[in-house]
């Protein structure tokens, strides 16, 4: 099954899930950690 993520960025918000030390990251908002294991794990066709 694919997951697609739909997200329309707030304004001032960084596209990086890596902290920034003045705008919120797109990790504020997009729980990556309940995604990454289907990221790494999947198979590949």
């Amino acid at each position: 099954m694919k997951t697609l993520i739909a997200f329309n960025k707030p304004f001032n918000v960084v596209t990086q899930f890596s902290p920034h030390e003045k705008y919120q990251t797109l990790k504020d908002f997009i729980p990556l950690h309940k995604y990454m294991q289907f990221l790494f794990l999947r198979p590949h066709h």
